[in-house]
């Protein structure tokens, strides 16, 4: 049988390189022991290295929301997290479409960064999974001066701005 083994595997790597060489490049890409680290703790490490970096108040208030709402629904290692949860997931937040494919990109990079800092295997994709939604646009709407008034009264300071400047726009 290991002769056997032994053939089917020179065959299908074609001479490329040996079997043994596969086998080191396969354990380098996918070491036995990765970090831990929950969902949470990912999370706050990317949000305070995007802090760091300078982001805008706007940007780290819609990340904080979103990877806080992922964070609340997965306590569990990053790397547990299998390509239908996130799928079973964004089904249950009922988005729009844009909403939807922002939502998925903010993800995707969350499990990037994870890749990066050696939290997940390289070739880890299950967030790289997800389909985007074809956005086909919608209704634009437009706030009456009291919608407008209704919604900086309740708007978190961040993003008061960012309203108040699309309004007039």
């Amino acid at each position: 049988r290991a002769a056997e083994d032994h053939a089917t595997m020179l065959k299908l790597l074609g001479g490329a390189v040996t079997p043994l060489e596969a086998v080191r490049y396969y354990v380098r890409k996918h070491p036995r022991e990765l970090p831990r680290k929950t969902v949470r703790e990912v999370a706050d490490e990317l949000l305070a290295q995007k802090r760091a970096d300078g982001l805008s108040a706007v940007y780290l208030s819609d990340l904080r929301y979103r990877y806080g709402k992922f964070a609340d629904a997965f306590h569990v290692p990053i790397g547990s997290v299998t390509a239908g949860d996130l799928r079973e997931f964004h089904a249950n937040l009922k988005l729009s479409p844009r909403s939807h494919n922002n939502f998925v990109r903010t993800l995707v990079t969350l499990f990037e960064f994870a890749k990066s800092r050696g939290y997940l295997p390289r070739d880890h994709d299950e967030a790289a999974r997800l389909e985007l939604k074809k956005d086909r646009g919608g209704e634009i709407d437009i706030f009456t001066p009291d919608e407008m008034a209704k919604l900086l009264a309740h708007a978190a300071p961040d993003v008061i701005p960012v309203f108040a400047i699309g309004a007039f726009a």
